[in-house]
Order: structure tokens, then C-alpha cells, then sequence
């Protein structure tokens, strides 16, 4: 017997913004192709059949900020990263060499693109950079497989006239940048997004996580979201993205008694010297 499908799943609740569909559906699958989605696929035409009543069907989501080496997310971070639908991600800070050397040990065949973190006392020497010291790490990353740079700010800042350079650099190579909000001048918070759109002057930018720059640490948290909104829309070079957990972690690492991390220091009511 001649089948048209290799495989058929039924009943799955499929969701496909693309086209404008969520609808219960079955979908006929031969070789690595989809032949047919429609309301009833009869299970005699196919080799395989599953039912997924109850489960949800979609494309391969993209996350743009996941974390996957030695210094943040883990061994572990493939499998979860795979288990939540998610196809292609971007590790949005190194070091590159390390989600490498994951991604070949650990990896569960999802699209990885990284960029390469920019900070103090490890890939730049302090925090304040020149041009050619930026030049010379975004060649050196780029070289090593990653495609942009980290801007870390809110976390291990940079002066703001380094960051603005930053972004110059990455932008007159064609190179992609993330940016974390906040410099030695501000805070991850409201003020430290403004800052950054500033900084950013016109360069496409991919500003990390809209909503923890959003916590009511200024003014409301209503207030500080709807002017976030407000200038996102004002700023199409500029996209972000925003995490679903309530709550969300920053390194406890300490050097002589205090956080590294500026935004853990920030929380537990150290203040920068």
C-alpha cells in the first residue's frame, strides 16, 4: 500500500501567527515536509500516526537572549532550551569559547548564535576602552565564531562615552550588538534605558529585556512601562524583548566582601564608590 504520509499528527491545537491560525488541526508530514494541515486526516493514509490532543503545535520559536556556557546557563541549558520549543537562540554573552565547547558536548541540534561579553578585567581592561582596544575584541570574536558584542551595563559597566564607542565599532563592521542598559553614570533602571537610546544614537541595537528596567524603582512601574512603550515606538533600530519569569536571578559573586554584578549590588543596598 502506497502511503501519502510519512507521519500524521491529529488533534493538535496549532498555532501558526504566520498565517493567522489556532485552531485544532491535524497535520500530514512526508519526508521533512508539511503535504497538508486540515480539520480530519484519515490514520489509514499514513505510516505513522500520533494523536496530540491536548498539546499545542507550533513553529520552532526564536529566543533572542538565552544563556549557554560554563559562566551562565549551564550543560543543561541545550536540553532546556530544547524542551521548550525553541529552535534558534542567541546566547547574548559568551565567552564564545565556552558556549563552543558546549554546544559540541551538550548540544540537542538547535540553531546557536552568540556574541561575545565586553567587560572589565576580562575581555577589555578596564572600563574604559578605546576604540582600538574594542576594534581588536570584536575582530578576535568575530574570528572565534561569535557575531557581535555584549554591552554588559547595568551588570559591569563601562563609561558611557566607551559604550557609545562600543556601539560605534560593532555598527561600522556590520556586527551585532546587545546591550544590557546602565553605565558608571546609571543604573538598570528607567534612567539607564533613556541613557542607553542616547548612547545608542541611531545604531541598530538590540536593547536586552525591556521589563527589568521597568520595576517601579523610579517612578510607577506603570509610568516607566509606558514610557519604555512609548520610546520603542519611537525607535524602530532599536528591538528588544521581554522574560516571562516573576523572578530572575544575578550572580552572587563577590571580590572583597562585595557583588561583582552591579545590579546585585544595587539590590542588597551597595552603592557604587
Amino acid at each position: 500500500m502506497a502511503y501519502q504520509f510519512d507521519i500524521v499528527f491529529k488533534n493538535g491545537q496549532v498555532v501558526d501567527p504566520a498565517n493567522q491560525m489556532n485552531d485544532k488541526r491535524d497535520i500530514g508530514v512526508k519526508g521533512n515536509k508539511i503535504l497538508d494541515i486540515a480539520s480530519n486526516i484519515d490514520p489509514a493514509r499514513t505510516i505513522k500516526c500520533f494523536d496530540l490532543e491536548g498539546a499545542w503545535v507550533l513553529p520552532g520559536i526564536i529566543d533572542l537572549h538565552v544563556h549557554a556556557s560554563s559562566w551562565l546557563g549551564g550543560i543543561f541549558a541545550h536540553k532546556m532550551i530544547a524542551e521548550a520549543g525553541v529552535t534558534t537562540a542567541l546566547d547574548m554573552s559568551g565567552p564564545i569559547e565556552s558556549v563552543l565547547k558546549i554546544a559540541a558536548e551538550y548540544g540537542t541540534g538547535i540553531n546557536l548564535a552568540c556574541i561575545q561579553y565586553v567587560r572589565p578585567g576580562h575581555t577589555v581592561q578596564n572600563t574604559n576602552p578605546d576604540r582600538a582596544e574594542l576594534e581588536e575584541l570584536l575582530m578576535r570574536s568575530l574570528k572565534k565564531g561569535a557575531i557581535g558584542v555584549k554591552i554588559l551595563g547595568g551588570h559591569y559597566p563601562l563609561t558611557p562615552e566607551s559604550t557609545a564607542l562600543t556601539i560605534e565599532t560593532a555598527a561600522a563592521n556590520r556586527a551585532y550588538v546587545g546591550f544590557h542598559a546602565g553605565s558608571l553614570e546609571t543604573k538598570s533602571n528607567i534612567e539607564g534605558f533613556l541613557e542607553a537610546v542616547k548612547l545608542i544614537q541611531g545604531n541598530p541595537v538590540h536593547l536586552a529585556h525591556i521589563n527589568s528596567y521597568c520595576r517601579g524603582t523610579v517612578s510607577s512601574y506603570m509610568k516607566e512601562t509606558e514610557d519604555a512603550i512609548a520610546v520603542l515606538s519611537e525607535t524602530p533600530h532599536i528591538c528588544s524583548e521581554s522574560y516571562l519569569s516573576p523572578i530572575n536571578g544575578t550572580s552572587a559573586k563577590c571580590s572583597n566582601g562585595i557583588p561583582e554584578s552591579e545590579v546585585t549590588s544595587h539590590l542588597l543596598g551597595y552603592e557604587r564608590v
